[in-house]
C-alpha cells in the first residue's frame, strides 16, 4: 500500500540503539533494522500522520541528497508488512473537528481493526449515527449507556 500520510501507531515504539532501530512494543514482537546513518530514524520520527512521503523526502534531505523518494517508499512498504504503520488524514472526514479531539482515544482504537488504519473515521461515523437500545438500566445496564455515550452513540 502507498502511504500519503503514514503514520506510526501510538502503542508502537521506536528505539534507536547501537546503529540500529528497533520497531515494536514488545520483545517479540519488534524488528530490527540496521541504520548506520540514522536516516531511518530520522524518516520513522517523521512519520507523524502529518507529513506526507514527499514532507518526508524534503526534510531529509535538506542539506544534501542522502536518500531518494523510492527508497523512503520501499522503507515504508516494507514496515507495512507489519502491523506498526496507519494512514493517518487521509478521509475527509465529516466529524466536526472538536469532536475528532474528543474521540481521538476512540479513533486510535478503532484504527486496530483493519491493517493500515485508514478506516476509523469510518468506523467511528458508524458509531455516532447508530441508534441503541438498551433495556433494563440496573447494576449492568447503567455502565453500558455510559459507555456507549463515551463511545459516539448519540441515539
Amino acid at each position: 500500500m502507498y502511504f500519503k500520510r503514514p503514520k506510526i501507531r501510538k502503542h508502537i515504539l521506536v528505539i534507536p540503539y547501537n546503529n540500529k532501530v528497533s520497531i515494536g512494543n514488545t520483545y517479540q514482537s519488534a524488528i530490527e533494522i540496521e541504520d548506520e546513518t540514522g536516516i531511518i530514524k530520522e524518516i520513522l520520527f517523521l512519520c507523524d500522520g502529518i507529513n506526507t512521503v514527499d514532507d518526508i523526502f524534503r526534510v531529509v534531505n535538506h542539506n544534501d541528497n542522502r536518500v531518494t523518494k523510492k527508497e523512503i517508499v520501499e522503507l515504508i512498504d516494507q514496515i507495512s508488512n507489519y502491523p506498526y504503520l496507519m494512514e493517518e488524514g487521509v478521509e475527509l472526514s465529516e466529524i466536526p473537528e472538536k469532536l475528532l479531539k474528543r474521540y481521538s482515544r476512540n479513533l486510535n482504537f478503532l484504527s486496530n481493526f483493519d491493517k493500515w488504519g485508514d478506516k476509523k473515521h469510518q468506523y467511528l461515523c458508524n458509531i455516532i449515527n447508530s441508534t441503541v437500545i438498551v433495556l433494563g438500566l440496573g447494576g449492568v445496564g447503567s455502565p453500558i449507556v455510559y459507555d456507549l455515550a463515551a463511545l459516539g452513540v448519540k441515539k
